[in-house]
């Protein structure tokens, strides 16, 4: 990444539109954690192509953090943007991949470099206000943990 694409976002959210409410309700506890996240919903300009402003929006954000769902894996765009943050996160240079994986997802249909990342297991009852806690400090220390997060969220 040259000067010219410094870091712009804290954290770039490649999900399904099909998760949109609970990506929802995460970015609205991240900003509130003072996170600058992009992600698809308000974040594009009029008249600029959404491939462009993607695309840019993966080169400024310092880390990425892939909802994985089974709506996740057959998003054509969700695999296009793993596949961008799979290709930034082989220079050290470069920010984490954060997998969240919520609802049943199988393991094996995973690429094997996400695969072998930990990741964040999301359960039935979550608490939106911790997860946007723990992924602060990841952030903050620019490294990953294995969590299964069980408690009470509301999220339709």
């Amino acid at each position: 990444m040259n000067s010219a694409s410094k870091p712009k976002y804290d954290l770039f959210i490649s999900y399904a539109h099909q998760d949109l409410p609970f990506v929802d309700e995460l970015v609205r506890h991240l900003k509130d954690q003072r996170i600058n996240v992009w992600f698809d919903q308000g974040m594009l300009r009029l008249g600029y192509s959404f491939s462009n402003s993607v695309q840019e929006a993966l080169e400024r954000s310092k880390h990425f953090l892939l909802v994985i769902s089974p709506s996740y894996l057959t998003s054509a765009w969700g695999n296009f943007e793993m596949g961008v943050a799979l290709s930034r996160a082989a220079s050290p240079a470069n920010g984490k991949i954060i997998p969240l994986v919520i609802g049943n997802v199988n393991h094996a249909a995973l690429p094997p470099l996400i695969a072998q990342t930990d990741s964040i297991l999301i359960g039935e009852n979550i608490s939106f206000d911790k997860l946007a806690q723990d992924l602060t400090a990841m952030i903050e220390r620019g490294e990953q943990q294995s969590r299964v997060i069980e408690e009470e969220a509301s999220f339709a």
